[in-house]
């Protein structure tokens, strides 16, 4: 289960997907670990001058 929360004002920016790839992946192998629940909830927001991404899972936590 996943969640996007995205800010119109980020739309038509680019971003090299590596690094959305990477925060994805490093939390996968997190959470998975721990839990076969998971919901990862992604914001992306302008602020200023720069895009901010925002990753939050919600699962077990730390056991």
């Amino acid at each position: 289960m996943s969640e996007l929360d995205l800010d119109e004002a980020c739309l038509g920016n680019n971003m090299p997907k590596f690094i959305l790839h990477l925060m994805v992946v490093n939390r996968l192998l997190h959470v998975l670990n721990k839990s076969s629940h998971l919901k990862v909830m992604i914001k992306v927001r302008s602020r200023l001058d720069s895009i901010w991404v925002l990753m939050k899972d919600i699962g077990a936590g730390v056991l």
